[in-house]
């Protein structure tokens, strides 16, 4: 289930609103911690802005974050996951 908060920052990219984009992206993260989609998000917008840092910085927590979800998903399943990084 995604979180309003990111469904609306969502909705804000999409109408080039992208600082109320950010505002939501930040919040689903809060309530959500590990929202790796939330973090690519916010890389994306601060990409495109040529804030370079910290887009690099988001693109850092959704790699850990999808990483982490791989080896728990491999875990579980007993299933070899390949993870690419």
């Amino acid at each position: 289930m995604q979180p309003a908060y990111y469904n609306l920052g969502v909705v804000y990219s999409e109408m080039m609103q992208y600082d109320m984009a950010l505002t939501f992206y930040e919040k689903a993260a809060a309530e959500r911690p590990v929202y790796a989609e939330a973090y690519c998000n916010m890389g994306v917008i601060f990409k495109n802005r040529g804030d370079l840092d910290s887009a690099i910085s988001c693109y850092d927590r959704y790699s850990i974050y999808i990483y982490i979800y791989s080896v728990m998903c491999s875990f579980l399943s007993q299933e070899p996951v390949i993870i690419l990084i």
